[in-house]
């Protein structure tokens, strides 16, 4: 059994029953006295946990109260459910082993395992990643250096480019690669699914300046979504209804500013959604989903991009129903 295991089942006997004694331990876990001792060094040096020995009883108790690992159970078992669904599929780990995921598995206490299998932890359907690139992309992380990629763009047009990636990030099940395209001159955001060839060059990145740091900083924090940029615009949207209840408890931006606005000529409840944009498409995305409880009321841009889209949908809603 894990340290970790023992260290909470040490925490919880000293909460419920006030008392625990090295050699019960020993006796539950099947380890010597004597790692018990430092599994309750460890405690006391880690967590600051007040374990104090009461010669009286002959026994450990807590000096004051102490709730640190109070619910670290629960904690632990959200971790571990998590990592499970992810490690379970090669979209979000492209390279796992199932002593991976048995390292995570011994961590959880074992009267804990049983209630594991009756939580669910769904992770939305991902892309599939190459390994090749995966290994690609981190071998340049690791040694900073550029890679050249042959990536295909929204209208299926090929082009091939020189990049220094910056940062990976899996978004929505989806992975992007963060990085300076030389052909642009500029930072950009890749889909991985749509690069086609990959490899690692012997050039490495180039010395943009003491900010460039910074910038990619600056760039990774703005935006919204996966469509991240340094010059950004203010998105408000009016949410009515039922979608206004919900926004009230979502976060869609580090940054929002939810606002209250009157109610609707139904009554409803309006809030405005505020917070910055560096690219429309996914922000469209988002309102189209809430139907016609959410609105766009700025900048200019997106409104008419949400007028458009409504327009085509109710054109294909007519044509359909007309056949």
């Amino acid at each position: 059994m894990s340290q970790t295991e023992r260290i909470l089942y040490i925490d919880r006997a000293l909460r419920t029953s006030g008392i625990v004694t090295v050699q019960d331990v020993a006796d539950e876990f099947e380890v010597s006295t004597r790692q018990v001792k430092r599994d309750i060094e460890y405690m006391r040096d880690r967590f600051e946990a007040p374990v104090v020995w009461k010669p009286s009883k002959h026994a450990y108790v807590y000096g004051e109260s102490f709730k640190r690992l109070e619910f670290a159970d629960q904690h632990l078992i959200l971790a571990y459910l998590s990592m499970q669904s992810m490690l379970k599929n090669a979209s979000y780990f492209p390279a796992v082993s199932d002593e991976l995921l048995a390292s995570f598995t011994s961590q959880i206490p074992k009267d804990y395992l049983e209630i594991c299998d009756k939580i669910l932890y769904q992770v939305p359907a991902a892309d599939s990643l190459d390994p090749q690139f995966f290994a690609g992309i981190c071998g340049a992380l690791r040694n900073k250096l550029c890679l050249e990629i042959t990536y295909k763009n929204a209208k299926n047009e090929d082009s091939v480019r020189k990049i220094e990636p910056y940062n990976l990030i899996n978004y929505g099940g989806n992975w992007y690669v963060v990085c300076f395209d030389y052909l642009r001159k500029e930072l950009r955001t890749f889909h991985v699914s749509r690069i086609s060839r990959m490899n690692l060059t012997k050039d490495s990145f180039e010395d943009h300046g003491k900010d460039f740091a910074e910038k990619v900083k600056a760039h990774m924090e703005s935006g919204f979504g996966i469509f991240l940029g340094e010059k950004t615009k203010t998105v408000k949207i009016q949410f009515t209804g039922r979608a206004a209840i919900i926004v009230r408890t979502q976060q869609w931006h580090p940054k929002q500013q939810i606002l209250n606005a009157s109610k609707n000529e139904e009554n409803e409840e309006a809030v405005i959604l505020s917070f910055p944009a560096a690219e429309l498409t996914e922000v469209l995305s988002k309102i189209l989903s809430y139907g016609p409880d959410a609105v766009p009321l700025e900048p200019p841009e997106l409104v008419k991009m949400w007028e458009e889209s409504v327009e085509q949908l109710s054109l294909l809603i007519r044509r359909s129903r007309a056949r």
